[in-house]
């Protein structure tokens, strides 16, 4: 990629919230916790036994507790801190990435966004291996989600018709998600694309 379309695909991606189909609709009332409910409820209720076969209920689902945390916590709420000291895992990175474009999203695109997010984790989780009773993700940082982008489109999305999720926005998301960990240095790797006839 030359200098010129690296420069062109960062002012792009800095600008990728601002987009007719994703940016804040005035006067719309676009509450977190309803929307969180909503995707995670909507993935439960749809694709339960591929993502969510061993709970009984979605809200009980590790990322979504940790939404919640994250959320609260830079809200000034007293929800319960039980961050460990030190580097981030993957879930609060990812939760940071959710919850810093909350207030730049129309209501349907940030429904997609989480959901999105959801289905990037859980990809994470079953392509790399833990020991131990925490997932990969509540263990280890983000530095290695850019490589799992290839799987996480022709294995985990193209297999399960994505979800019911755009395919298009799928890709186009996933640039941005990966751009925002590389701008905020928490992967080294830098996604580029292997065609820019975009």
């Amino acid at each position: 990629m030359t200098i010129q379309n690296l420069e062109k695909e960062t002012l792009k991606l800095r600008n990728f919230f601002q987009e007719e189909n994703r940016k804040i609709v005035e006067g719309e009332i676009n509450n977190f916790e309803d929307s969180l409910k909503l995707a995670f409820n909507d993935l439960f209720i749809n694709y339960r036994q591929k993502l969510f076969y061993k709970l009984n209920d979605p809200f009980e689902h590790n990322f979504y507790i940790t939404l919640k945390r994250v959320y609260f916590q830079k809200n000034g709420s007293d929800f319960p801190d039980q961050t460990r000291e030190g580097k981030k895992c993957a879930d609060e990175i990812f939760a940071d990435y959710v919850i810093e474009f909350f207030d730049h999203l129309n209501k349907n695109y940030f429904v997609f966004l989480i959901k999105f997010v959801i289905l990037f984790r859980e990809c994470l989780n079953v392509c790399k291996t833990h020991v131990g009773e925490s997932e990969f993700s509540q263990a280890n940082g983000a530095d290695t989600a850019p490589d799992l982008c290839n799987e996480f489109i022709t294995e985990f999305m193209e297999n399960n018709q994505y979800y019911g999720l755009d395919e298009t926005e799928i890709i186009e998301v996933i640039q941005h998600f990966c751009f925002w960990l590389y701008e905020n240095r928490h992967t080294t790797s830098r996604l580029t694309l292997l065609s820019d006839s975009k």
